[in-house]
């Protein structure tokens, strides 16, 4: 059975307010390599002894996304010395060509990456966005909810 765009979109328009993950906090984060908007490619390996990481999945069309993006750029501003922020749109109803107005237009700061499969998406088991997820150092995820932290320091820490 094939399932249509449109009624995947509205599926996750529905359940974007309650989203639930399958990967708790204290459990290994998955390992993945994603090619980031601005070429360069993303290794979570690579942040592993080095520095937390900090996930947001997003969309475009996803309202509580770009209510997230004050917050992203502030953070990206003051902690992307001791946090490595990637935003990688889940790639549900959305192209790179969408993904990349929709940085320019909204002026993002941090890293940005299109998942075009969504297949990091699903490994994360994100069931709606927006989808905040903290990985340690150690590469366990120490948070995840569909709000960003109201403290992210102390996540990390």
């Amino acid at each position: 059975m094939k399932i249509n765009k449109y009624f995947l979109l509205i599926i996750l328009l529905i359940i974007s307010s309650h989203t639930a993950f399958a990967i708790e906090t204290g459990h290994k984060a998955p390992s993945f390599n994603i090619r980031q908007v601005d070429g360069q490619e993303f290794n979570l390996s690579d942040y592993k002894d080095n520095m937390p990481v900090y996930l947001v999945f997003w969309a475009t069309w996803c309202p509580g996304c770009k209510k997230e993006i004050p917050f992203l750029n502030s953070t990206y501003n003051n902690l992307n010395q001791q946090i490595k922020i990637l935003a990688i749109n889940v790639g549900v109803n959305d192209s790179l060509r969408k993904v990349k107005k929709y940085i320019k237009k909204y002026d993002l700061n941090y890293s940005v990456a299109y998942d075009k499969n969504s297949s990091i998406t699903r490994q994360y088991n994100v069931s709606g966005v927006p989808a905040h997820i903290v990985i340690d150092r150690q590469g366990m995820i120490r948070y995840s909810s569909a709000a960003h932290p109201e403290n992210l320091e102390a996540v990390f820490e």
